[in-house]
């Protein structure tokens, strides 16, 4: 949720926001506060592992470019 603080009927919203890689790895996280965070990303990691375990060619669900 990209809230912070309550609403007008009540409801409370903490404000946690992160940032993940392709496995999961916490790249950053924010937490009960307002705050923005930038980071860059690349595809050479991700289409390494991609290359490494072919899996995902298996899927119709989507294409992998």
């Amino acid at each position: 949720m990209n809230r912070i603080g309550s609403d007008d009927v009540g409801h409370e919203y903490v404000g946690h926001s992160g940032v993940f890689d392709f496995l999961g790895n916490t790249l950053e996280v924010q937490e009960n506060k307002e705050a923005v965070i930038s980071i860059s990303l690349t595809k050479e990691n991700m289409n390494a592992f991609r290359n490494k375990y072919p899996f995902l060619k298996d899927s119709d669900t989507f294409e992998i470019d």
